[in-house]
């Protein structure tokens, strides 16, 4: 049973009993690596709706002391959940999107390579497009646990069904009886949990965001007369000193870790005196099964002077009035978010005509939109995209990309066609679309290879174009500094003359079809700069034919620029910081890279996206010859 920090306090002015209003970066830097590093507290709760909560963790300061046994904490976010009328229920691709936008918005914001659980944020998105596209992210391992935030107890039985759940958050207090009591509802849920002790079950609300030990009135819900609030107050003040509680606050949580299937408690705290309260609180013991028992009665009684749905309205924030769960004064980044939403649902309605109908009541179709408009500039619609190695850990994403685009994409690979395959199936369409992805075998260090993929990609393409080539495949060789052999530097040299052919071919196609085209090679940090010896192991070094491919590729694309920019297409590099695969590379190796980047952090896969997009679409159109660095400030020093 562990104390767990909920942080939507540190990014929100929220709860019933939350005075302070949103504590200030220092103070809530402060609670956060106090909670870590000083309690020990090993679980963190947020979300992507939390205002500043996800940033604020992300730049806190968590201590790695392996003697000492610390560990940063645990964390546990949500799927930030559409707005009405965002996205397509009925279009998986675009479902798909959004949620992995979720994802990586959430892993950059707290600054991991990973998101060890992450829970859907509405109970009602559990087996749609949002939840098929969360187990697909956890099978390529951006995400660890998979479960979900609940508020009904016929909510977490359904969840508890799916093997695929492996975390669950209840609302739960001793006011609660849904979950505990005597009823079908807490029989049919304690069964469910029973057959699932594998799922981690965490609990929230324990204190009802403070309404059980304030001295504030209670919410105005309806049915809730003035003499019932005070016999529950004076029931549960009463509760406490029988059972030998310091206070209500230590009967709520002594009652809800009496409960063995309770893995953690979530308590959110906006200033350290009330985290150093709480993890006193929670070193004392859970209450024994006749004191929870006797509670069970008192508060029993208590509730018995209210009608049964006063009651659930009162163990339901949902029922609150607005006013109620924003206890403190909206701060200014929420009012700068709210501002910033209103303008956004503005710039639709005025896209969308102006509003659902004309003068005459007749339904308005969106303006086709102005040349130049920002999203027709990145827009690949009706283009063709070839990415060769785009079945890895960074060519996979920016097939994603190009899709997501409006591009047809061809994903090469040198491995397999039917793992190139198997990427092009799961790649997003437009709604209502007959485009069709492709997946094809394509080795640029063998020319046969070579020629047969790029032909079979014209021949996937509905135009018989390819508008956009990405080199990004690369045939690694073994040995680095000290250990390469001659004829394994030479073979790793061979990727550029893949590279050069591949262009070579694109450029003479768009040619034949007077058509416009985009060459983007995949350079790297290490073309441009030498390597720190001390960010590798003793001994041992970053390979010297890599770094002689990848500055070769660098001036391949300056020289191919000059002769191919006459045909209109352009050439350029699209280098890489580090960005490293999670499952690949050694911690060590990273956390020293790491002191060496000003940002502090290994890349993600999607932040290379924009520069991609940006290249590959008419944003670019009068950029060739050019190096766009994604590094992190790597090659800034």
């Amino acid at each position: 049973m562990s104390l767990a920090l909920g942080t939507v306090q540190l990014g929100l002015a929220y709860g019933h009993a939350n005075e302070t209003g949103l504590p200030s970066d220092a103070a809530a830097q402060a609670i956060l690596e106090a909670a870590a590093n000083d309690f020990g507290i090993g679980m963190f709760d947020t979300a992507p709706t939390y205002g500043a909560s996800e940033a604020r963790i992300g730049a806190a300061d968590f201590r790695a002391d392996a003697a000492a046994g610390a560990a940063p904490p645990h964390l546990c976010t949500k799927v930030e959940p559409p707005r009405p009328g965002q996205v397509p229920a009925d279009c998986p691709a675009a479902v798909r999107a959004h949620v992995e936008a979720s994802v990586y918005r959430s892993l950059h914001r707290l600054r991991v390579r990973r998101l060890p659980t992450v829970l859907l944020h509405c109970a009602a998105t559990h087996g749609t497009a949002v939840w098929d596209a969360l187990v697909s992210l956890r099978d390529e391992g951006l995400v660890g646990r998979l479960g979900g935030s609940v508020y009904t107890p016929e909510e977490a039985i359904a969840l508890l069904r799916d093997p695929d759940i492996a975390a669950l958050q209840i609302p739960f207090s001793l006011l609660d009886a849904r979950w505990a009591g005597e009823g079908e509802q807490a029989a049919a849920f304690a069964a469910a949990v029973a057959a699932r002790p594998d799922v981690d079950i965490f609990v929230r609300s324990a204190l009802l965001q403070g309404l059980l030990v304030s001295d504030r009135p209670y919410p105005a819900v309806s049915g809730l007369a003035p003499e019932a609030e005070a016999g529950l107050r004076a029931a549960l003040a009463a509760a406490a000193a029988a059972a030998g509680r310091e206070n209500v606050a230590d009967l709520a949580y002594a009652y809800v870790r009496s409960f063995p299937w309770v893995k953690s408690v979530v308590v959110g705290m906006e200033s350290l005196e009330q985290l150093r309260q709480n993890t006193a609180l929670f070193a004392r013991a859970p209450l024994s099964a006749e004191e929870r028992a006797e509670v069970q009665r008192a508060v029993a009684a208590a509730c018995s002077a209210m009608p049964p749905p006063t009651v659930a309205a009162l163990c339901d924030p949902r029922q609150w009035p607005k006013a109620i769960n924003q206890g403190a004064q909206p701060s200014e980044w929420e009012k700068k978010k709210e501002e910033e939403e209103e303008e956004e649902e503005e710039e639709e309605e005025e896209e969308a005509g102006g509003g659902a109908g004309g003068a005459n009541g007749t339904i308005l179709t969106a303006p086709a939109r102005e040349e130049g408009a920002p999203a027709a500039l990145f827009s690949l619609a009706g283009r063709t995209a070839l990415i060769t190695g785009g079945t890895g850990y960074l060519g996979s994403p920016m097939a994603r990309c190009l899709a997501a685009a409006g591009a047809t994409v061809v994903v090469g690979s040198s491995q397999s066609a039917e793992a190139a395959e198997a990427i092009a199936a799961a790649l997003p369409v437009p709604l209502g679309s007959c485009q069709c992805h492709r997946g094809v075998l394509l080795n640029q260090v063998d020319e046969a290879s070579l020629r047969a993929g790029f032909d079979a990609a014209v021949a996937a393409s509905a135009s018989g174009r390819v508008d956009v080539l990405v080199n990004n495949g690369l045939c690694q060789v073994p040995g680095d500094l000290t250990s390469v052999t001659f004829d394994d530097f030479a073979e790793l040299q061979r990727n550029n003359a893949g590279y050069f052919f591949l262009a070579k071919l694109t450029r003479d196609l768009a040619v034949a079809n007077a058509r416009p085209a985009s060459i983007i090679s995949i350079g790297s940090m290490y073309g441009m700069v030498g390597s720190y010896p001390d960010a590798y192991d003793p001994g041992k070094a970053s390979a010297v034919p890599y770094h002689a491919l990848k500055g070769g590729t660098l001036q391949m694309t300056r020289h191919l620029s000059a002769y191919y920019a006459a045909d209109d297409v352009r050439v350029n590099t699209l280098s890489p910081g580090p960005f490293p695969n999670p499952s690949a590379a050694p911690a060590e190796l990273c956390a020293r890279l790491c002191t060496k980047l000003p940002a502090k952090r290994m890349g993600l896969p999607h932040e290379l996206n924009g520069a991609l997009l940006l290249l590959a679409s008419d944003a670019g159109s009068f950029i060739t010859g050019q190096n766009i660095i994604v590094d992190g400030g790597w090659t800034a020093w």
